[in-house]
């Protein structure tokens, strides 16, 4: 007596199992596929394009020092257009500030920055003035994937963010 799996069945065939011969073509297309598949490296979504305008910008370096996070909350700031104008706000990472700006050609002017005024370890004042000093300097501007830099009239870099 002669026992059959579930890939063998009698067929007109001599040679073996008339169902497994039939279903290999299929079967080892499905194992090629599927190592195939295994084997192609995973599609690295592309990142979004950052815009200058309503993008959390954190504040990373100014005046070429890198920065620490504020006692509070670290410093950023935020270019947001409304229908009221074009307003700056953000936080030096002690006192709050707000502002204006205007863009054109590529260029950015910041103006009339103020700050909430309270007072600040020495440490964070000192950063908060080469902040708020910058922001008043800023010419241009130039963004690199999810990095901002404000820039004088000479290209220099005044302060560097990056997007969150």
């Amino acid at each position: 007596m002669r026992r059959l799996s579930a890939f063998a069945s009698p067929g007109p065939s001599q040679d073996g199992p008339f169902l497994f011969r039939a279903a290999l073509p299929a079967l080892l297309a499905a194992l090629v596929a599927s190592g195939l598949a295994a084997a192609a490296p995973a599609q690295t979504p592309t990142p979004a394009a950052v815009e200058l305008e309503n993008t959390h910008w954190s504040l990373e370096a100014v005046g070429g020092v890198k920065v620490k996070a504020g006692p509070a909350h670290p410093a950023y700031i935020l270019f947001r257009p409304t229908a009221g104008g074009r307003l700056l706000g953000g936080t030096s990472g002690c006192n709050g500030l707000k502002g204006s700006y205007d863009t054109f050609a590529g260029r950015l002017r910041v103006k009339a920055t103020v700050l909430t005024g309270k007072p600040c370890p020495a440490a964070y004042a000192a950063r908060e003035a080469k902040l708020v000093e910058a922001l008043g300097l800023t010419a241009n501007y130039r963004i690199a994937g999810t990095t901002l830099e404000l820039l004088r009239t000479d290209g220099k870099v005044l302060a560097r963010f990056s997007a969150r």
